[in-house]
């Protein structure tokens, strides 16, 4: 009788598993995914900050209208509100370029779709589909934002009356107040992702 027990020479080790040498078309496509949804949320900070921007240039142009629309007389529009008409312009371009961001992502995500499965999940709990729609509704809200900062930024300084004025400085200021949902798809995107503010 034998107390030790019995050892087996034939026991197969697990073994570590190996990384792959080549990545799969489903891996590389995470990745890339990844990338663009760190760089439209990136690109999301920098629209915000222009629009904080845009607010500070917008009360800029009001003080200085105000006093000249209250006035009866007649005066050519002082030098800084020309100057800050065109650093609102430098703005809507922030802007464009943030849309168009999240254009080509949109097209980008499409493009993976056809290679990930539709239900395949990318993020935490998202699937393709989800991605697709929430980045197309980013858009959505974006280009009708713009179209509306860009209204502003051409005629604001063409107002006739205060009236006139105050509205698109107070249009400007609360635009972000009416696109509270875009916020949210963005922080469940930062959450999806794992990034980070």
């Amino acid at each position: 009788m034998n107390i030790t027990p019995e050892r087996h020479h034939n026991i197969s080790r697990l073994k570590s598993p190996k990384t792959p040498t080549q990545d799969s078309a489903g891996t590389v496509a995470c990745l890339r995914i990844n990338a663009l949804m760190t760089g439209v949320v990136e690109h999301n900070q920098k629209w915000k900050i222009a629009v904080d921007k845009g607010s500070q240039f917008c009360s800029a142009i009001k003080n200085s209208l105000k006093e000249i629309l209250q006035s009866s007389a007649q005066t050519p529009y002082p030098e800084n509100v020309s100057v800050y008409c065109n650093k609102l312009a430098i703005l809507i371009t922030i802007l464009e370029d943030a849309l168009s961001n999240v254009e080509n992502g949109v097209v980008l995500l499409k493009s993976f779709a056809h290679a990930l499965e539709g239900n395949e999940i990318v993020g935490t709990t998202w699937n393709m589909g989800r991605i697709v729609s929430a980045m197309e509704a980013i858009f959505a809200s974006y280009k009708q934002e713009i179209e509306t900062r860009k209204h502003i930024c051409e005629n604001i300084a063409h107002s006739l009356t205060v009236d006139e004025l105050l509205l698109y400085v107070c249009t400007w200021n609360s635009m972000m107040d009416v696109e509270r949902d875009r916020e949210l798809l963005f922080r469940m995107i930062m959450y999806e992702f794992g990034l980070n503010e």
